[in-house]
């Protein structure tokens, strides 16, 4: 849900429903990702913010902050993926996933980004990967994620639903 003001200034519901761009590649392997809101500047709260279609980034834009919510399957749901496809598909749908942040080619998943990222784990629990060491989080858990490099492992058996708020540290 959205809300905003009206031409009288009185606060209203703008926008109800599921996001509009939810990317739900690998044909079934319960993966998926939407911005739920992605704004340039927090100049305005009442003024604003996006979830287009195409607008799906690993990072905000500069300056601005993105919401996310993100679907990761376990692992042993991924085995058979066709990952070709699956990135084809990603360039496809949200072809401004991959033009951001930084990626570790030698290490699956392992990025960075210019962000400062407040995550809650929603249902079911990750392996937070970090240069030294991992970490195993789980429903309530919140994790300030500063710039550092990691990545995120589902070794359980059920899907993970992840919430992110991702602030631009770019200049």
């Amino acid at each position: 849900m959205v809300t905003g003001v009206n031409e009288a200034g009185a606060s209203i519901v703008v926008e109800d429903g599921i996001p509009p761009n939810v990317v739900a590649p690998g044909g079934g392997t319960g993966y998926a990702w939407t911005d739920v809101w992605i704004t340039d500047s927090v100049s305005s709260p009442a003024e604003g913010g996006d979830h287009g279609p195409n607008s799906m980034s690993l990072e905000p834009p500069r300056g601005g902050i993105t919401w996310k919510v993100i679907v990761l399957p376990p692992a042993s749901a991924l085995k058979d993926i066709d990952w070709p496809a699956f990135q084809a598909e990603m360039r496809e749908r949200a072809p401004l996933m991959s033009g951001t942040g930084q990626h570790d080619r030698s290490r699956p998943g392992f990025h960075r980004t210019d962000t400062i990222d407040f995550v809650v784990i929603i249902s079911g629990e990750l392996v937070l990967e970090l240069e030294e060491g991992e970490v195993r989080v789980g429903p309530g858990d919140c994790v300030v994620q500063r710039g550092t490099w990691h990545a995120w492992h589902n070794r359980g058996s059920e899907p993970c639903v992840m919430s992110a708020v991702l602030l631009s540290t770019a200049e």
